[in-house]
């Protein structure tokens, strides 16, 4: 414990074959070889092929050439893994977004090893917490991505992504987050995971049961001194039992709940 995990670290072996350290922005969430569609992932990895000094003869692109090959075959062999290929496939990297430390370890030689396993614990003394996301939506669960976690009662920490499991099972891949902030709370505590797709603020917002047909689509009930007022509004997010009125109420408006 408390060795440096930095870019070409072996962190830990897995079936005799070496896990080893890159250093990116986001977590790798798909094998990159010849055949990938070109993207953002194929450059982080030319740039550790590169700062590794496999890099001789290789741009930096987004582009998974017969160059990048080589070059990850010339890295496989320097690694002596078993039957060199030229592809990197999840599960046989980590990623992190800088050097960062081991802090201790979960498993240890010969302990068997199911999908979600936890290995080693790297980077600084936090409270992390881990949630499942279908295969599909992991596009949107990125290194930037606006997260959050939430407790049971609606207390939110905002969180940020750390890893992304190797496995998919039937029921998604599992992630690691870690909390911006402490939260007083026991270990083991049932939270939720969000990613915020829309976040505003200073918005007029009534409760959700306070909304009611009106002749032309979503009103409310406004309280007025010659009796209650149907206004029609037009709404936005929901959350939390509440919904934005993007337009037709006046902030400070006193409404009235259906009986």
């Amino acid at each position: 414990m408390g060795a440096r995990a930095d870019r070409g670290t072996v962190l830990y072996t897995a079936d005799a074959q070496p896990v080893v350290v890159v250093i990116a922005a986001e977590p790798l969430v798909r094998t990159l070889e010849r055949s990938v569609v070109d993207g953002s992932d194929v450059a982080a990895l030319e740039a550790n092929l590169v700062a590794l000094g496999f890099g001789t003869g290789l741009t930096v692109d987004e582009h998974f050439d017969a160059d990048t090959a080589n070059a990850v075959e010339a890295w496989e062999t320097a690694l002596d893994r078993a039957e060199p290929d030229g592809v990197v496939a999840v599960g046989e990297v980590v990623v992190v977004d800088a050097p960062t430390t081991v802090l201790r370890h979960e498993s240890h030689v010969g302990d068997p090893l199911d999908a979600g396993t936890p290995v080693v614990t790297i980077g600084s003394e936090s409270q992390v917490v881990s949630a499942t996301v279908e295969a599909d939506e992991l596009d949107g669960w990125t290194s930037d991505a606006d997260l959050a976690v939430v407790f049971g009662d609606d207390t939110r920490v905002d969180a940020t992504l750390l890893t992304v499991g190797r496995d998919e099972t039937s029921g998604g891949v599992e992630i690691v987050v870690a909390l911006a902030a402490a939260a007083d709370r026991p270990i083991g505590s049932a939270v939720e995971v969000a990613r915020v797709l829309v976040d505003r603020a200073g918005v007029v917002a009534v409760p959700v049961a306070a909304v009611v047909a009106g002749p032309n689509g979503p009103a409310v009930r406004a309280v007025t001194a010659a009796g209650d007022r149907v206004v029609s509004v037009e709404l936005g997010i929901v959350d939390g039992g509440w919904v934005e009125v993007v337009r037709g109420l006046e902030p400070g408006t006193e409404i009235r709940r259906p009986a």
